[in-house]
């Protein structure tokens, strides 16, 4: 394994200046190969990426497929490096029915709580952000701390909130949704 992961390293120190010089944006680590990715190897990642950052200056992100037919586990949950990323990669393949379903409710409630398999892409796709945005559910709904506080944008917010927010408002408006519908989500 070690021999893949600096075969990785190495490849993807060489392609992100030719990347970074046609403009490319955001850089996938990965697609679907979540098992490189494990904590046994986070120490290797956090070093890696960090030289990453040094010569590539877009986002760095990593791919998964959710739950569905074949997989009845997330792939989300099997990566230790998501608060390392700024974005995530995410493929549904949602597993609602063995036929067509014509009924939009039935269809979304499908990736609510799938009746086949049990699992629910929305909630995954909550464990996700809620890894990269490093914040637990009750943090979104009430709040981090009440030490170290200050004044930002007219309200009383701790420094931890700050960071938070900070990343928060440089999110994508779909990714800010995303944020919205979980801190508003029953868990």
């Amino acid at each position: 394994m070690t021999n893949m992961l600096n075969s990785m390293k190495t490849f993807i120190n060489e392609f992100l200046p030719k990347v970074q010089d046609h403009g490319l944006d955001i850089f996938y680590l990965s697609s679907n190969s979540p098992d490189f990715f494990v904590s046994d190897y986070r120490n290797f990642w956090v070093n890696a990426i960090k030289g990453f950052r040094s010569i590539y200056s877009g986002a760095l992100s990593n791919s998964v497929g959710s739950t569905g037919m074949f997989l009845k586990k997330s792939l989300i949950e099997m990566s230790s490096i998501w608060d390392l990323l700024d974005g995530i990669g995410f493929w549904v393949h949602a597993y609602i029915s063995n036929e067509p379903i014509y009924n939009i409710d039935e269809i979304v409630s499908g990736y609510f709580g799938s009746k086949l398999n049990g699992t629910s892409v929305v909630n995954e796709i909550i464990s996700a952000s809620l890894k990269l945005l490093k914040v637990s559910p009750d943090q979104l709904r009430f709040g981090r701390s009440e030490a170290n506080t200050t004044i930002f944008r007219g309200y009383e917010v701790s420094i931890e909130d700050q960071e938070f927010l900070a990343k928060y408002f440089s999110l994508s408006t779909a990714q800010k949704s995303i944020v919205r519908s979980v801190a508003n989500y029953p868990f």
